[in-house]
């Protein structure tokens, strides 16, 4: 059911300006997981010094790939985690 058709162009709007940070943000995680994941000489070893000096478990940020449908709930899962 697409919940979305159903409501008025106020409504829409009103969604739309509030999903915008949001959508930034995100964004904003996936050019940081791939510039991590494929930057091995600098940010990959950076990431894991930062990762153990918190104390935190030593883990890669997820990165798209095609067949991997629920990345968008695995990266925010581990942003809440590790930020």
């Amino acid at each position: 059911v697409d919940e979305v058709a159903a409501l008025s162009q106020a409504e829409h709007t009103v969604i739309e300006e509030k999903l915008c940070p949001v959508r930034l943000i995100l964004a904003k995680v996936c050019k940081l997981a791939y510039k991590t994941v494929y930057s091995t000489m600098k940010l990959l070893p950076a990431w894991t010094a930062c990762l153990e000096e918190l104390g935190l478990p030593v883990r890669i940020i997820p990165c798209g790939v095609c067949t991997r449908w629920n990345l968008t709930h695995d990266l925010l899962s581990f942003v809440l985690v590790h930020c």
